[in-house]
């Protein structure tokens, strides 16, 4: 009995170094439950990324896709691609949006309208609902608009509200995934002072 004991006893770390190991490759998203995986998404995709000509691109590190308006086509690419999810914050009615929803329904792609009314759309509530989707989206996903703009801004609210990102580094990702013009607007909801030229 002893000798099992050993045995079990010299097995105890091995297992929670392996578990450690695998829990350190694994890319999860801080609002998503710890056990789900989130693929990244390849040097490779990227090439063909930059290839279909995806307005506006950035790759996030969580398997998000972020981008500017796609054409049918391009979206047809990714879907080639791997990406299982695509979600949109324009308003059926802008230019070049609202035919996602039928092309869906026919091809069977999993496709999310939020609606963001540009700035005034840009808000803590709309942030919490882009977690919601984004917690249930499959991997690697598609979040774009018609520039990325309210893409970044929303990210980065959801990041400070949602994920528990300091204001600063939720600005920063709200950068790196296509905000500009609505900088200001995330500064202040943010709580950061203005930016000073």
């Amino acid at each position: 009995m002893s000798r099992l004991n050993n045995i079990h006893r010299g097995l105890l770390p091995a297992l929670l170094l392996a578990s450690c190991s695998l829990w350190a490759g694994c890319s999860v998203e801080s609002s998503e439950t710890p056990s789900k995986a989130v693929p990244t998404i390849t040097a490779e995709m990227t090439a063909s990324i930059t290839a279909l000509g995806i307005p506006n691109a950035s790759v996030q590190p969580n398997g998000l896709l972020c981008a500017g308006q796609l054409s049918q086509e391009q979206m047809e690419g990714l879907k080639g691609l791997g990406f299982g999810t695509f979600v949109s914050l324009r308003l059926p009615t802008e230019k070049g949006a609202g035919w996602e929803e039928a092309y869906a329904a026919e091809s069977g792609t999993d496709f999310q309208r939020l609606p963001t009314a540009g700035a005034a759309g840009v808000d803590e509530a709309a942030a919490r609902g882009l977690a919601d989707v984004l917690a249930a989206a499959e991997r690697p996903a598609v979040l774009y608009c018609g520039s990325s703009n309210r893409v970044g801004a929303l990210l980065a609210l959801k990041a400070f509200h949602v994920d528990a990102v300091p204001a600063e580094e939720a600005l920063a990702l709200g950068a790196a995934s296509g905000m500009k013009s609505l900088e200001p607007k995330v500064r202040g909801l943010l709580g950061l002072e203005p930016k000073t030229e």
